[in-house]
């Protein structure tokens, strides 16, 4: 004779799962249930314990005394998350400069220029119609004097057929130190820095930086010098260029009439 299986325990439980109503039940898709819950048939005790352990849901079988409990814990997700740190931001003492002269005392104390020896300062009238950038002072035999000098005369003539006077002229530096530097992406990060505070008091109306290894310093590697000398761009919201290196531009004629024909009409900035 085979054996009679009493299922009567498993259909009460099944029934007091189902007199909980959808609201009460943890389910693997909770997105297909209803816009509109249906209300229980029975409120659902619920204690909750201390923070630091889970908190415990009740929920009391009436149909059948031998069922009485099921216990859901819940791990709050706060207790294995790391607190959230802080940054602070690292500000020079540049950066607050209110002047000129107060960012050139600045810049001297920072680190980059420790070894640099004498730093050479912007050149030119306030504000000047065209600011030339070069790469380092370490390149040029007199930083301060260098529109006195033969190429900064020869480019002075330039600017001078584009109705730029040379006292419309200006003259500072990426690097500004007396000693030459090795370049690097940090260095370069830092200069570029500076570079924008100090443009901030020149104010010039046009920046041309000058030679192909200052255009990446400045403008970053993701443009190509060749595709970009003379057109137009901007640094710290001054319109700028890029020309070819002055002093070989000084040796080489043919550079010179690249830089006339091309690069100068090409950015559009100059009426001839």
């Amino acid at each position: 004779m085979a054996e009679i299986i009493d299922f009567s325990e498993l259909r009460n439980y099944l029934q007091g799962q189902m007199d909980l109503g959808e609201t009460e039940l943890f389910l693997d898709d909770p997105w297909a249930l209803s816009t509109t819950p249906k209300p229980a048939v029975a409120p659902v005790p619920r204690s909750v314990l201390s923070p630091s352990v889970a908190a415990t849901t009740n929920f009391e079988d009436t149909s059948n005394p031998e069922v009485s409990k099921v216990e859901v814990a819940l791990s709050p997700l706060s207790a294995s998350m790391p607190a959230p740190r802080s940054v602070k931001k690292v500000i020079s003492a540049y950066e607050s400069s209110s002047s000129l002269a107060d960012f050139y005392s600045a810049i001297a104390l920072e680190k980059l220029y420790s070894n640099a020896g004498n730093l050479a300062t912007y050149v030119g009238p306030e504000h000047p119609k065209l600011l030339l950038l070069l790469a380092s002072s370490a390149m040029v035999p007199d930083p301060m004097g260098f529109l006195q000098s033969s190429t900064g005369e020869m480019v002075a003539k330039l600017f001078a057929s584009l109705k730029i006077p040379a006292e419309s002229i200006g003259v500072t530096y990426f690097y500004k130190g007396s000693n030459p530097f090795k370049s690097s992406p940090l260095l370069e990060t830092s200069l570029r820095k500076m570079l924008t505070k100090e443009l901030s008091f020149i104010a010039p109306d046009i920046m041309v930086t000058c030679g192909e290894t200052l255009f990446y310093q400045v403008f970053g590697k993701a443009k190509s010098f060749n595709e970009q000398a003379g057109a137009p761009l901007t640094f710290a919201g001054i319109k700028s260029t890029a020309f070819l290196d002055l002093f070989e531009m000084e040796k080489n004629v043919e550079l010179k009439k690249i830089t006339w024909k091309v690069h100068v009409p090409r950015s559009g900035y100059f009426s001839n």
